[in-house]
């Protein structure tokens, strides 16, 4: 294999119904065929760590259809996910070990995991990725802290941390599914009609929050569930849609983001889902 060019590393990747490979090599893209999934639902350990392997082409072959080979390196697995470990303030938290955690569904046009069963149970899964480390921090500690105190009505709390490789190495984090639509994507009759009830069930998550010295940070018509019980549910707490300023539990901070709320739902009201679906945080500017 010394005659080979230099190989690349390759991750496997995960969609509901195959897995495949999407290469770039040599300035040209490969899709190597799919494969079937052994299990319908893998649990999650499996797209944690992916098997490696390498692609070589032979250098002698020049023709314009050279012949592409696979191997399996046979040397363990590689992260497909970022790791970190488990600081210590959050030990006590409900740990979930990625082996007992089954896939049931990506988010739509994607291969990355979203919905999850753990013992019958349904939650949401939100992995750590590198690129938003600062936000997924701030949300665990948000959700930690309602945890501890017991949780928070039609708030989509922690379930617990998904772990690998014993306890203290964190995946992500497992919360509350919650069976609906997006606030931005219900019909504008529904709105007209339940958006005062929607707006004061909002309105109450968001006091309660508040009496926990928390700020909720993203008031979006995309963080906002209406539950098949025609209930409003508040998710995503990275606080990613404000500066470090507008996100501390100041009185003004917290009367703002209220104020938010009932803004966000006095324009959606008037506005069609393809409309609404467009918008971005509500509050003041950074």
């Amino acid at each position: 294999m010394d005659s080979f060019s230099q190989p690349l590393v390759l991750d496997s990747d995960y969609s509901n119904e195959n897995a495949q490979i999407t290469v770039l090599f040599r300035n040209t893209q490969f899709t190597l065929e799919p494969y079937p999934v052994p299990d319908e639902h893998p649990t999650l350990e499996r797209l944690v760590k992916c098997k490696r392997y390498s692609l070589r082409q032979d250098p002698h072959d020049n023709s314009k259809d050279p012949e592409i080979y696979i191997r399996n390196d046979d040397d363990g697995p590689v992260p497909s996910f970022t790791l970190a470990p488990l600081p210590e303030q959050y030990h006590d938290l409900p740990k979930i070990d990625v082996s007992d955690i089954r896939v049931r569904e990506c988010f739509p046009g994607s291969s990355w995991p979203s919905k999850m069963d753990v013992n019958d149970e349904v939650m949401f899964f939100k992995p750590l990725m590198d690129f938003k480390e600062p936000n997924f921090w701030r949300e665990l500690g948000t959700l930690a802290r309602s945890h501890r105190a017991g949780g928070i009505d039609r708030l989509a709390g922690l379930r617990g941390i998904a772990t690998t490789e014993g306890p203290s190495t964190l995946v992500g984090l497992l919360t509350t599914w919650i069976d609906g639509t997006k606030l931005c994507d219900t019909d504008i009759k529904e709105r007209q009609s339940y958006s005062g009830k929607w707006c004061n069930q909002v309105l109450a998550t968001i006091q309660a929050l508040h009496k926990s010295g928390i700020i909720w940070g993203d008031v979006n018509a995309h963080n906002v569930l209406i539950h098949r019980g025609n209930d409003a549910w508040v998710i995503d707490l990275d606080g990613s849609g404000r500066p470090d300023h507008q996100l501390q539990p100041s009185e003004a901070n917290k009367e703002t983001e209220l104020e938010a709320v009932r803004q966000m739902f006095a324009t959606l009201k008037e506005l069609p889902p393809e409309e609404s679906q467009w918008l971005g945080p509500f509050g003041p500017k950074h």
